[in-house]
């Protein structure tokens, strides 16, 4: 990643959208202090509530939801050991540990919430055991939620439940929620604002019905028009070529070799987000030209 730079709010969810190996889930982990051996943090600084964050605070906390609960989950724990495990670090032991647990699974919506903490993840759905995944991460009691792809390996009934319950997690506890997906539709559903992702920076970055709606950037207009659409009469257009490997970034707009309005001037163009609407900006430096062009086909 490079200049990733974004806020959220209590109440609001977040979006980071873009291709498989932008970089979304780095920063996530980036930002919860869950980098990769072979990783670090060349510089930066994580702020909570105006403060520096410091992953082993237990004043200040930050959950994290991770794409793959199969995965995730110990196969070796029952998801009532697993849940009360995060509760014990935060000072919470015994039987209040044990009735915390099962408010919790009945929180996320898990029935007979007493059954289901004797249950070992293959015991559970998919669904179930995203929701015990989100379980874990809300024992912390964390002002902000990272959520890592959840819905990715799910049915679409299923996913859809999930995006449910994290908007209402979202509005009852006022969390802080920063979604990623490389699925458009789904950032769409649950985010309130979003950012664009591409070759680990963010190229664009606003409100998410005018982002999805009026795109600021090339890259932003060529994934929305990736998306098949029946009622469109016209199949979708992909994107040609691959993004960049990691440290062979291309000179200026990162996107330019794949951009079709790439002119001489964007190999060149310093990388610099510039307003482009209220709460809203965009690192192409000819995005009124896209803005136009835009306006000029919907008419």
């Amino acid at each position: 990643m490079d200049g990733v730079s974004f806020e959220v709010r209590g109440g609001e969810c977040f979006g980071l959208a873009g291709e498989s190996g932008a970089g979304k889930s780095l920063t996530l982990r980036a930002v919860i202090g869950l980098l990769p051996p072979s990783t670090s943090l060349a510089r930066g600084t994580v702020l909570l509530r105006g403060e520096p964050y410091h992953a082993r605070s237990r004043a200040q906390r930050m959950g994290m939801v991770f794409q793959e609960p199969k995965t995730s989950l110990n196969p070796l724990m029952r998801a009532g050991e697993m849940i009360r495990e995060g509760l014990r670090v935060h000072g919470v032991r015994g039987a209040h540990a044990k009735r915390s647990a099962i408010a919790l699974l009945q929180e996320v919506g898990i029935e007979d919430p007493e059954l289901r903490l004797r249950s070992f993840p293959h015991q559970l759905s998919g669904g179930q055991r995203q929701r015990v995944a989100i379980a874990m991460a809300l024992a912390a009691e964390p002002a902000v939620l990272l959520c890592d792809e959840p819905t990715t390996a799910l049915d679409v009934p299923v996913q859809e439940r999930i995006l449910q319950l994290l908007d209402r997690l979202r509005i009852e506890r006022g969390l802080a929620i920063v979604f990623v997906s490389h699925d458009l539709a789904v950032i769409g559903r649950i985010a309130q604002r979003i950012g664009v992702m591409y070759a680990g920076r963010i190229l664009e970055c606003g409100p998410a019905t005018e982002v999805l709606a009026r795109p600021c950037h090339p890259y932003t207009e060529r994934l929305l028009a990736s998306l098949p659409r029946i009622d469109a009469g016209m199949p979708a257009r992909g994107i040609l070529g691959e993004p960049p490997s990691p440290g062979r970034w291309p000179s200026g707009c990162r996107f330019h070799p794949r951009c079709a309005h790439a002119k001489p001037d964007c190999s060149q163009a310093p990388y610099v987000l510039m307003d482009c609407g209220p709460d809203r900006q965009s690192a192409c430096i000819y995005w009124r030209e896209l803005e136009l062009t835009a306006q000029r086909e919907c008419a």
